[in-house]
């Protein structure tokens, strides 16, 4: 049963320590900063006072430097969340709440846990794999499409308010011009937009001049394009400056976060490379390497998920058990990863498109014909399914083990 404990309460500079000996009965407290002096020193001081045990608050988060540290030193350490922290402290050691107040309530619920064989349950174990960096870039690709579909979205309500013609034409539902479907993401498009945001001006430039104000490249289409924008030009008008420079702005914004997404997916294509588990995930027809990326990015070790419930759990699938007295009721868990719930979404919803598989299929349509339940509902129970189907036969293999 452990008698000394450090418990570690970090923030963005460093992290406040509290050495709890119970057999002395005396708390020691030192703070450290995120540097190689700092970090160093912290590890000598652990070895001064006889090596305790390690404990802190979190994971992955603030205190990534400081495990990256101890990984590499070879020195073990164990990490308790941030809720069950609080509860500890609220009800053990103080309502209060500070850096070193947190700092003890660490380490006193790694000594009560190590009391209750419970400790080894939080040891972190480092991650031999890539999967840390496949996670951060896929991340930042998502903020990359988020940031893109913001723009687009302004775009769009500057080009409604300066040109109810042009509008029209680029959803291709223009009376005057033929025009594929929501082609403002179109590069030449774009370009043109750039290189001449006001809409009235685009009446003076020859077919030459718009074909250089879009690029200068013969893509496929380009022509078609330059002949229905020269058929609705004519109507167009003077717009405000907010108009002409929104438009400018966000056209450009669009073409820089485009150009952020291809080399991000690049960069997953060759980090993900002889990945098993995202290379099983691709192998159903919808599902590609940003799906299963962001997949084996938010799952990270499937090891943490004894069973499929407990991953449905912490995607946001799962219920949990309210009981009070004779009253039992099941209700929807809040506390779960949003990003991965997002993501099973997506995919169930693209594994439906492409027909990814023919027992998902049958399940959505079986769904479908009970005309009482929501699409969202159905994309749900979807995700669900094929988060079982996937952790029996490509998770649970990697270290899970499959539920009864």
């Amino acid at each position: 049963m452990p008698t000394k404990v450090i418990g570690i309460d970090p923030d963005s500079n460093g992290f406040q320590c509290i050495l709890v000996d119970t057999e002395a009965d005396k708390m020691i407290s030192r703070q450290y900063f995120y540097t190689e002096t700092g970090l160093i020193r912290f590890l000598e001081w652990t070895e001064k006072n006889g090596s305790p045990i390690i404990c802190i608050e979190g994971k992955n988060g603030q205190c990534r430097p400081l495990e990256s540290f101890l990984h590499e030193n070879k020195t073990p350490f164990y990490s308790v969340s941030p809720k069950q922290t609080n509860k500890f402290r609220e009800s053990v050691v103080s309502e209060n709440k500070d850096n070193e107040i947190d700092a003890e309530a660490v380490a006193r619920l790694g000594i009560t846990l190590g009391n209750q064989n419970k400790l080894g349950e939080h040891r972190v174990i480092e991650e031999t794999s890539n999967v840390f960096e496949i996670r951060e870039l896929s991340r930042i690709q998502q903020k990359a499409t988020e940031n893109r579909t913001v723009a687009v979205n302004c775009l769009w309500k500057k080009v409604h308010s300066g040109s109810s013609d042009l509008y029209l034409y680029l959803k291709g539902c223009s009376p005057d011009a033929e025009s594929e479907n929501n082609i403002i993401q179109n590069k030449g498009i774009l370009n043109l937009l750039i290189a001449q945001p006001d809409l009235a001006k685009w009446k003076n430039l020859t077919y030459d001049d718009l074909f250089q104000a879009m690029g200068g490249q013969n893509y496929k289409g380009r022509d078609v394009i330059i002949k229905s924008v020269t058929a609705i030009m004519e109507k167009f008008k003077n717009i405000s400056v907010s108009d002409r420079i929104g438009m400018e702005m966000y056209a450009k914004q669009i073409l820089f976060h485009s150009q952020e997404i291809k080399m991000l997916e690049k960069e997953l294509l060759k980090l993900t490379e002889g990945d098993p588990i995202i290379e099983q995930m691709m192998e159903y027809k919808g599902i590609g390497c940003n799906t299963a990326s962001a997949l084996r990015g938010e799952i990270l070790n499937p090891a943490r998920f004894k069973t499929n419930d407990n991953l449905a759990s912490y995607a946001g699938f799962g219920m949990k058990k309210v009981a009070t007295g004779k009253t039992v009721k099941m209700v929807r868990n809040n506390s779960y990863n949003r990003r991965l719930k997002n993501t099973f979404i997506t995919a169930a919803k693209s594994l439906i498109r492409h027909h990814g598989d023919k027992h998902l299929t049958g399940y959505y349509n079986s769904l479908v014909n009970r005309n009482n339940l929501e699409k969202t509902e159905i994309y749900k129970r979807v995700a669900r399914a094929w988060l079982r189907m996937i952790y029996k036969n490509i998770l649970a293999p990697q270290g899970g083990k499959t539920s009864k």
